[in-house]
């Protein structure tokens, strides 16, 4: 293979990435004088390369090249698009290099060890045919042989099925990403926690960590019996995403409408998604008002450049909750409130709504008012407010049920002090005009309120 000029000497020089970086933006400057387009390279340039010579298309050719390329919705190929994929291919070119320059390494080894043993037998099959019987000098060594397979024998075990793993399993290459997790059975590999290989022998394997570069060399038996995901032959990278949506959005056809968006999306990227998989309800939760949806897409990218995924997820998911909450379906958790009524309510509170737009701020009554008439001097009764609990101070809480002198001490003692305009006496004497007084002062209060006044009233005459 070339080096200096793998693609040919017509693309231009590319021993290094970036000579083959700049060589791909020459090319797409001489190509852009093909375009129809002045700003952007059009894919139809491309077309010329599908010609046969009957002057018919190559269907597999032209499905090859667009699976390549992967032009825009437009049928245009911006440079950032055309410079990726030159460098896609040109990685693939080095890696094949590497590979099978390993490959000839791997294969001198074994070549090496079948011929030691092709000619200890054909040494013994020559001693036979001398008249020499070398089986009493193997059975004399024998003794020795058997102590040795004791000191050596795991280890010669696990050379072996290194060299199995090698020779025969090959499960990755070098430049593949890979995660090595403990068993068959263990959860889905993290990207986190993946390897770059760099070089393969016999019995040893070397990588690299994605995250840190950091060089590690492992042996291959301890690397036989795990479970190894080759990030490189993953093809098309599947993504979930986790949504949540307010229990309204089953109400009509949102979820429907957020779906054909989502689709949208996809179709104006082609160079980064594939297909939308589905799209479905994973959980109901009735008394958070909360609907979690998974929404799973397949990428057009391989795990092997996992950044580009996660990039491309990330995106998506931006999107995601941006048309959830233009199509009115975005969950907000609502505030935690914790409503003591004293007398106060909320604006809408007898209406039958969502939780969500019950405990909305609007919904508040803010009005910090204190109801009179109907009760002892000494309690203070506060509407709702709109905080997350609302209590009477420890100053406030004086005996409200009067009995004794000294009950009745401790009230005007109080009513001295705070010389509050809002508090009203009440007189022991508890008669019909007295109360027709204190029902005309509250003729603005609601009936719920009317009624908590009621039994305060009720259990004060008593």
């Amino acid at each position: 293979m070339d080096l200096d000029f793998p693609f040919s000497e017509a693309f231009g020089r590319a021993s290094t990435r970036n000579e083959m970086i700049l060589s791909a933006e020459t090319v797409y400057n001489r190509l852009m004088n093909l375009s129809s387009e002045p700003d952007i390279l059009s894919y139809s340039v491309f077309q010329i390369l599908l010609l046969q010579d009957d002057g018919t298309e190559d269907k597999v050719k032209r499905r090859s090249l667009r699976n390549l390329f992967r032009p825009d919705g437009s049928e245009n190929l911006p440079l950032l698009s055309f410079v990726q994929t030159c460098d896609s291919v040109y990685k693939k070119l080095r890696y094949l290099r590497a590979s099978v320059g390993n490959s000839s390494v791997i294969d001198q080894v074994l070549e090496s060890i079948v011929n030691t043993v092709f000619y200890f037998v054909l040494g013994l099959i020559v001693l036979s045919m001398l008249n020499l019987n070398p089986w009493p000098l193997l059975v004399s060594m024998s003794t020795l042989l058997v102590t040795a397979s004791f000191a050596v024998g795991p280890s010669c075990a696990k050379a072996i099925e290194g060299i199995l793993l090698i020779v025969g399993r090959r499960p990755f290459d070098i430049g593949d990403r890979i995660v090595i997790t403990d068993s068959p059975g263990a959860k889905v590999p993290a990207m986190g926690m993946s390897w770059f290989v760099e070089d393969i022998t016999l019995f040893s394997t070397t990588l690299r960590f994605a995250s840190s570069n950091e060089i590690a060399t492992v042996s291959n038996g301890s690397i036989a019996s795990a479970r190894v995901t080759n990030c490189a032959r993953s093809k098309n990278a599947t993504v979930h995403i986790l949504l949540q949506f307010h229990i309204s959005c089953h109400e009509g056809n949102a979820v429907e409408e957020f779906r054909k968006g989502v689709e949208k999306f996809v179709q104006d990227h082609p160079n980064i998604w594939d297909s939308v998989l589905f799209l479905r309800c994973e959980e109901i939760d009735p008394n958070n008002e909360v609907v979690l949806y998974r929404l799973a897409l397949r990428s057009r990218f391989t795990w092997q450049i996992c950044n580009r995924v996660f990039q491309s997820q990330s995106e998506i998911h931006k999107f995601c909750v941006s048309l959830s909450s233009k199509l009115g379906i975005k969950y907000d958790s609502p505030n935690t409130r914790s409503i003591m009524y004293y007398g106060g309510s909320l604006v809408d509170g007898g209406v039958q709504d969502y939780k969500a737009n019950v405990l909305k701020n609007k919904n508040i009554n803010n009005q910090n008012e204190v109801l009179t008439g109907l009760l002892p001097k000494d309690l203070v009764v506060p509407v709702v407010r709109g905080a997350s609990e609302t209590t009477l101070d420890a100053e406030e809480r004086l005996p409200s049920i009067p009995g004794t002198a000294e009950e009745s001490r401790m009230r005007e003692q109080h009513a001295q002090e705070t010389n509050d305009d809002e508090l009203v006496n009440l007189a022991d004497d508890h008669g019909n005009d007295e109360t027709e007084g204190m029902q005309s002062s509250l003729s603005g209060a609601n009936d719920t309120d009317m009624a908590f006044l009621s039994n305060i009233q009720k259990s004060h005459d008593f």
